[in-house]
């Protein structure tokens, strides 16, 4: 268990409890996280290391979907349903052009803003 030699912040607020068994390596690290100040108890610690999990996974699920786009896109190149890369490069030189335009136009006061990010978000 981590010993409670530290303060706890009055602003933090603990939805629940939990009674955690830390491996000694674990309790370590938590304790010289800690040493550093950069943390005021180990509940700041276990937060931060929650959000690095949850978005770790986020990164993992988003390569598993960019893996499967990469599939689908090679059956269909397979298939003879792709385009050259000529074609390609004018095609997203247009879409960047419009979107340029788009932008001139909001700078210039002709379009919302809001609108334009509702739109292209």
């Amino acid at each position: 268990m981590i010993p409670q030699r530290h303060t706890y912040n009055e602003k933090s607020q603990a939805l629940t409890t939990m009674k955690l068994t830390l491996k000694p390596e674990h309790q370590k690290l938590i304790e010289a996280k800690l040493d550093t100040g950069r943390y005021a108890n180990p509940d700041e610690i276990i937060a931060e290391a929650l959000q690095l999990l949850s978005k770790r996974d986020q990164y993992q699920q988003w390569v598993e979907d960019i893996g499967q786009k990469i599939d689908i896109a090679a059956e269909q190149l397979d298939r003879g349903e792709g385009i050259d890369g000529e074609t390609a490069i004018a095609q997203l030189k247009a879409r960047l052009q419009k979107k340029g335009l788009e932008i001139m136009r909001v700078v210039k006061g002709e379009r919302d803003l809001d609108a334009f990010f509702s739109e292209n978000l």
